[in-house]
């Protein structure tokens, strides 16, 4: 990157397709619609992505009690090598 308004990206990986864009992706993302644009031209494996802008404002800080944050731990599956970032969330019974 050669600064914060640039986006460029080499065709090193063949799961990126930037044919669109020629050899050197440069995008100027100015706006939220060049943005959103952007995002859905990409492709992984030959699929492109749902994108869509949310406007929801969250709060800032989130607690939750101990009987509570038990119940959501008993949903998480963590990675043995990885247990900080690579958690798999099991969906809750109905």
């Amino acid at each position: 990157m050669t600064s914060g308004r640039f986006l460029r990206s080499r065709l090193s990986s063949p799961k990126l397709n930037f044919a669109e864009f020629g050899q050197i992706a440069k995008v100027q993302l100015v706006d939220v619609e060049t943005m959103l644009e952007w995002a859905k031209s990409m492709t992984w494996k030959g699929l492109h992505p749902i994108v869509d802008l949310s406007r929801k404002v969250y709060q800032k800080v989130v607690t939750l009690s101990k009987r509570a944050m038990h119940a959501v731990e008993a949903r998480l599956e963590r990675d043995p090598e990885l247990p900080k970032w690579d958690i798999l969330i099991l969906p809750t019974a109905t």
